[in-house]
């Protein structure tokens, strides 16, 4: 391990989301609903954009910031980070900043995805007259959209390609679902696993795909590691 690059930062970041390819950097701002982006070259680190930088701080309950953290995803090629807050979706370049249109506002918190091409965005849940239970897909070149099963908790590509997972979260049990990666809507298969409350991180594949690993839920900081696709635990 060693230190690469240093920078001050304005404002304290709750975490960071790096570009799958490119040497971006996403961060979250930990005292409003924003996201910084830095590029990394020459062995420094310097600030190109935000997303946010002039909304307004947290206030003092856990559900505002529940509410009004943003969530983003990173485009799997291009410098793009999608970016969506519940009420708009906007996404981030190097040339500035847009509105995606045709995406309904939700009162829920919302998660972003693109999918592996890049040219289908996912949103969930859905919103609109869809509510909770469903998730939303736009076609990003003709602006289509249609709708799909509810998910959360981001969504990570298989190492070898051809499959997807993600969460379906719940207080009382959270779904590890699995889908085919060939269509624009995810489609999860009729097998799942099945973990205990609700809380979790993305799910994290071992680059040869072997294994997976489930950090983390609401009640306790741990960390669960299966081979696959048994899906049998060998460790916590």
């Amino acid at each position: 391990m060693e230190t690469l690059a240093q920078i001050r930062s304005e404002a304290p970041l709750e975490r960071l989301l790096c570009h799958p390819r490119l040497p971006l950097i996403a961060g979250w701002d930990a005292e409003r609903p924003a996201i910084r982006i830095w590029e990394y070259a020459i062995g420094q680190l310097r600030e190109i954009g935000a997303v946010g930088a002039d909304s307004a701080v947290y206030d003092a309950t856990g559900y505002d910031r529940f509410e009004r953290t943003p969530s983003a995803a990173w485009h799997p090629e291009k410098p793009q980070l999608a970016v969506t807050d519940g009420d708009h979706t906007v996404c981030w370049t190097r040339a500035g900043t847009f509105r995606i249109e045709g995406v309904p506002p939700t009162e829920y918190h919302r998660d972003v995805a693109f999918s592996p091409d890049g040219r289908t965005l996912w949103l969930s849940p859905a919103g609109g007259e869809e509510g909770w239970e469903s998730s939303i897909t736009l076609d990003l070149a003709s602006g289509a959209t249609a709708i799909g099963p509810r998910w959360d908790t981001g969504v990570v590509t298989y190492p070898g390609g051809g499959l997807l997972a993600t969460m379906q979260s719940d207080q009382g049990a959270t779904l590890v679902l699995f889908s085919r990666d060939t269509g624009p809507v995810l489609r999860p298969m009729r097998r799942a696993l099945v973990l205990d409350c609700d809380g979790y991180e993305t799910p994290i594949f071992s680059p040869d795909g072997r294994q997976f690993a489930v950090r983390g839920n609401a009640y306790d900081n741990s960390l669960e590691v299966f081979d696959f696709p048994r899906c049998a635990a060998f460790s916590a």
